[in-house]
């Protein structure tokens, strides 16, 4: 061996702040985090995964944060006081954390954008449609093509329709699939 180096990936900068938000307390089920005091404001993120459940982007979250983007991670399944799976999830539910998070005075009273990863940009371009008041855009780095696929091919979604407005399905778009 000629050389070697060791690399130690930091997720937090220095002067974020985190807070943990429960269901029972704040309707909401995440890890907020919070540029450093006197950094220039930027627009705030709420960022969530897809069908693997959980908090899965808390990673994320605090690295938007060291950029100083205010963010908040959520969860929206398959965690305590929430759904145990992925159907039917209420688009309201991400309208509360998305208020929630728009309330942070880091955040600047301006309208927050949200990052859905995989089958949470279903939810993200949903809300960016049904409350441009609230959520400025929608970020999706890796949206559910897989999904798309099968359905041009005539196979079955196993699992069927994931988010619900006001209790009732969302309007499906058809949309022609080209390879």
């Amino acid at each position: 061996e000629l050389a070697g180096r060791t690399l130690t990936r930091q997720w937090t900068g220095a002067g974020v702040s985190t807070e943990r938000l429960t269901v029972a307390r704040d309707h909401v089920d995440g890890q907020l985090f919070l540029p450093p005091p006197g950094t220039p404001a930027k627009s705030a993120v709420l960022v969530f995964g897809g069908s693997e459940g959980g908090d899965s982007q808390r990673y994320t979250a605090a690295l938007l944060a060291s950029h100083g983007h205010p963010a908040l991670a959520v969860a929206y399944f398959a965690e305590p006081g929430l759904p145990a799976t992925l159907h039917d999830v209420p688009l309201e539910y991400f309208r509360t954390a998305a208020r929630l998070l728009a309330a942070q005075p880091a955040a600047a009273s301006a309208p927050v954008v949200v990052m859905g990863y995989s089958r949470g940009s279903e939810a993200a371009l949903l809300l960016a449609q049904d409350y441009p008041d609230l959520v400025r855009g929608a970020v999706v780095p890796n949206p559910r093509l897989a999904a798309e696929v099968a359905e041009a091919l005539g196979l079955p979604d196993p699992g069927g329709l994931r988010h619900a407005h006001r209790g009732a399905p969302p309007p499906r778009a058809v949309r022609p699939f080209r390879p």
